[in-house]
């Protein structure tokens, strides 16, 4: 009986985390390229090759996802940046 209930939080757990995370929006995304003077219009907005948009407060955090909060980051630099907001935040 306790394994069952401890099976049945941990998935209740790990459906609150999912539902909890927000969805990205490829317009916003596009937004904060054609304002970045990336692209011209949003069919063709591609993120430049070796980099990706970041959340400057993560989504996680609170974070809104909008172009405000946004900046473009190398692959590289966007995996560290992660790793540390994970720790910052406590994630």
């Amino acid at each position: 009986m306790k394994q069952s209930l401890l099976v049945l939080v941990l998935i209740i757990s790990i459906l609150i985390i999912a539902n909890s995370k927000q969805k990205r929006s490829r317009t916003q995304r596009n937004k904060y390229l054609i304002e970045e003077g990336y692209c011209q219009n949003t069919r063709n907005c591609r993120v430049p090759e070796g980099y990706e948009v970041d959340h400057v407060v993560p989504l996680f955090a609170g974070g809104e996802d909008m172009p405000s909060n946004m900046q473009l980051l190398t692959k590289g630099q966007h995996k560290e940046k992660t790793k540390l907001d994970r720790k910052l935040y406590d994630w």
